[in-house]
């Protein structure tokens, strides 16, 4: 690791390489790097989601020294699309073999795509050079030393020094996604790679954190500024780091940042005015949700658990069933101005009753037929995974509610036991991933889990009645596990992991 960081604390790019090495050609009539003898200071602004590329040569050899030269095409080949600077089909005709061809290179590369996530940005720059028509300036360059070849990337989340003159800036209002180090230090990302993951676009780095494999200790978040950013070099270099997918971040240490961006406080998300809803001889009836999520700084989400239990329905279960199947998320999120939609259904109660307390005087929100009313709260570590539909399972979660769930003496009931030894009891069962997973075939549900390492499953039948009770403001909260099948399981505080 430590010849790792020799050779990279002297590359001073802003971006994450990836390359393909082939052997250069001999020296010939290759013309020497264009490399300008007086830069001259430019500021590119409203660079915020535009996407650029860098090519790169190597000059020198491994033994005697390699130097690499970056050109960025940002603010050029831009007269169809402001916002991409290296259009495709331009940015295709750049070849690596004819540029070593070419110029007395040892290596030659193509770095991107790539988008910034800064507002502008200001540097020394060289003039317009052109390769295969793609335009590009000359942005800076590093020392490699000697006996030193270049390896490909740097290492995801192992912060190395990157020499350049430079000033980031990221306006007020605006988002940053920052990498938090395990010593806290924040690393505020410059630019996104499209490199590994060619999906990736700016409007997705808000759900970053669900694609990211973060090192032990470090943190994803997106915080919105309430004062601009601007981040320099007053010591002729910053710390940078990137993640596992190639994503390039600037840290906050050293002087590097006019302020050091804290996690913001959690949003504060209440009920009150309480309701109350009776569902009796329920079992087997159908009962739909929506969850109005808000996003969390860390990378998480909040919100309210909109619920039609305990309410009659207009029309039959499957008539109710394909109407829900069809709601779709981005029409609620326009409407009601949350940050994500989840559908929790169709569902069926597998409890034989419930008292359950509503909140907000047991308003009703009537979407498509559906009456709901707000039953609680719900947490999720991951918003842009609950949200995509890849709910977390077998996962303890956080479900802020108050309520009593009854089951008849004889009834059978299904249970999961944790690693740790807890029991949790399904008290409703989710026809949304498989709608052939209905009650009459609970029975066989056992055999169709795929259960993690140390996890158990059981059923039991009752000798007396059970009921399993929550209140919102518990402390421990009270909390919930969901099965592959999103069935819904309640912590039973009073079952034995040994009955």
């Amino acid at each position: 690791m430590k010849r790792l960081q020799n050779v990279l604390t002297t590359l001073f790019t802003a971006a994450a390489l990836v390359a393909t090495v082939t052997a250069p050609a001999f020296a010939g009539d290759r013309k020497a790097v264009p490399i300008p003898t007086e830069p001259k200071e430019m500021t590119f602004k409203s660079l915020r989601g535009v996407q650029y590329g860098e090519v790169w040569l190597f000059a020198g050899t491994p033994q005697t020294g390699l130097r690499v030269v970056y050109y960025n095409t940002s603010d050029l080949n831009n007269k169809e699309n402001p916002k991409d600077t290296c259009p495709p089909d331009l940015w295709a005709k750049v070849n690596t073999k004819e540029l070593m061809a070419k110029y007395d290179v040892y290596l030659a590369y193509k770095n991107g795509p790539r988008g910034w996530t800064m507002d502008s940005i200001t540097i020394p720059v060289g003039p317009v050079e052109s390769f295969f028509g793609v335009q590009a300036r000359w942005w800076g360059q590093g020392v490699l030393p000697k006996g030193k070849d270049f390896e490909g990337a740097p290492p995801a989340y192992y912060p190395v020094q990157s020499y350049r003159k430079s000033s980031f800036t990221f306006e007020k209002g605006k988002p940053v996604f920052i990498i938090d180090a395990p010593d806290g230090t924040p690393y505020v990302m410059q630019a996104f790679s499209k490199i590994k993951d060619p999906s990736l676009t700016y409007d997705g780095l808000k759900d970053l954190g669900s694609k990211l494999k973060l090192a032990p200790g470090w943190k994803f978040r997106v915080v919105t500024l309430d004062r601009e950013l601007v981040i320099s070099t007053p010591q002729g270099y910053n710390w940078i780091a990137f993640d596992d997918l190639g994503n390039c971040y600037d840290g906050c240490k050293e002087g590097a940042s006019n302020f050091v961006p804290k996690p913001q406080a959690q949003p504060t998300v209440k009920l009150t005015d309480p309701f109350p809803i009776k569902a009796e001889n329920w079992r087997g009836r159908a009962f739909y949700e929506i969850l109005f999520m808000n996003r969390q700084p860390d990378g998480g989400g909040v919100g309210f658990y909109y619920n039609s239990l305990g309410n009659d329905l207009p029309a039959s279960n499957d008539v109710m069933d394909a109407r829900f199947r069809a709601l779709k998320a981005e029409t609620l999120m326009k409407e009601y101005g949350s940050d994500a939609i989840i559908f929790n259904g169709p569902r069926r109660l597998v409890a034989n009753g419930a008292t359950v307390v509503g909140w907000f005087g047991g308003k009703e929100r009537v979407i498509e037929g559906f009456p709901l009313r707000v039953l609680g709260i719900f947490e999720t570590p991951d918003l842009g995974k609950a949200a995509s539909a890849t709910v977390p399972t077998y996962k303890v979660l956080v479900s802020r509610r108050s309520d009593s769930i009854f089951f008849k003496a004889g009834e059978t009931v299904y249970e999961l036991i944790t690693p740790e030894g807890a029991v949790y009891t399904m008290f409703s069962l989710s026809l949304k991933v498989d709608p052939k997973n209905t009650i009459e075939n609970l029975p066989t549900l056992g055999k169709r889990l795929t259960l993690p390492e140390g996890w158990q499953f059981r059923s039991r039948k009752l000798d007396k009645d059970m009921t399993l009770t929550s209140t919102a403001d518990s402390n421990p909260p009270n909390t919930i596990v969901l099965d592959q099948f999103e069935g819904n399981y309640q912590y039973n505080a009073a079952a034995s992991a040994k009955k």
